[in-house]
């Protein structure tokens, strides 16, 4: 027992446990990597396409024309009065764009990354407390609400 509770015993290894080996996967666990790959792509093709095609946003504009100030705390104190963006967002973007450049599509990378990021963990997370079909069922239907979306 565990802080009062009862726990079952687990064929996984301690987290700590150098020493185990991973068992090759069998077809099944194949098949849910697999899928869970298929779809993931899947959605990164779905953002890729609309991720040109949408007008700029005002939150877009303000980040744009603050991405040149010098560090971020003076970006925060130009863009954050004018912007209804969280100031955690408005740090990372600030961050992204020094990696990866101060365009449009540079800007709308970063929630791209963290969606599919997202997706990922929310496969992870589903997976170890519901089963692989439910996880691949929950991120499946997400993409599919997305597809709809499109759509209209």
């Amino acid at each position: 027992t565990t802080w009062g509770c009862t726990t079952a015993s687990s064929s996984r290894p301690p987290l700590g446990d150098l020493t185990h080996t991973e068992r090759p996967l069998d077809s099944a666990q194949r098949r849910t990597w697999v899928m869970l790959a298929a779809i993931l792509a899947a959605a990164l093709g779905v953002r890729l396409i609309s991720l040109a095609q949408e007008s700029v946003w005002y939150d877009e504009v303000m980040i744009l024309q603050n991405l040149d100030s010098p560090n971020v705390v003076q970006f925060l104190r130009e863009a954050l009065p004018r912007t209804p963006v969280p100031p955690g967002f408005m740090i990372t973007e600030y961050l992204w764009s020094q990696v990866a450049g101060t365009d449009v599509l540079a800007l709308r990378m970063w929630p791209l990354i963290c969606g599919i990021a997202g997706l990922a963990m929310m496969f992870v997370v589903t997976r170890r407390l519901l089963g692989d079909r439910v996880a691949l069922l929950g991120i499946g239907s997400g993409l599919n609400c997305l597809m709809l979306a499109l759509e209209w």
